[in-house]
């Protein structure tokens, strides 16, 4: 049996690794509603269903599925595979980057041909914050893990 005095791992597994109760329960091999009970004696607060859910992608992550996106051109279908990430949160975080492509530029693509774009593809440069056209994105590799920004931030 576990105890919560000696075995802070129940606390750790919550607030640190974002794991849901079900989880923990499961790498515990004790009932969800033990786990619920355990940390609310250890006075620490059970999220909601809805907040369970939500881990933040890392820095890194983000960073490496905007490389996968626009330097390799995968798909956000072949993201997902690559990362581990769900289709949906990368569709939403490339929206939120200003990177979209249209249904049929992203088959184009994903066969090799070449596309002229319906709209002008564009980024939000990590450095100054402004939008600019695709032609202008590199790597920053000043930076450890390097930045997507502009040719201008970069000192090209």
């Amino acid at each position: 049996m576990i105890d919560t005095k000696k075995n802070p791992e129940i606390k750790y597994l919550y607030l640190d690794e974002k794991l849901s109760s079900y989880e923990i329960a499961e790498r515990l091999g004790i009932s969800p509603h033990t786990v619920r009970s355990r940390l609310r004696k250890m006075d620490v607060r059970v999220r909601a269903r809805n907040e369970q859910s939500r881990k933040s992608l890392s820095k890194e992550t983000l960073q490496e599925i905007e490389k996968l996106y626009l330097f390799d051109e995968l798909s956000s279908y072949e993201i997902s595979a690559r990362t581990g990430v769900p289709h949906s949160t990368i569709t939403k975080k490339l929206r939120g980057f200003g990177l979209t492509r249209s249904r049929g530029e992203a088959t184009k693509v994903k066969q090799g041909k070449q596309t002229k774009p319906s709209r002008k593809l564009s980024f939000i440069c990590k450095l100054c914050h402004k939008r600019k056209p695709m032609e202008e994105l590199v790597q920053d590799r000043r930076y450890s893990p390097p930045l997507l920004c502009c040719k201008r931030c970069a000192g090209y």
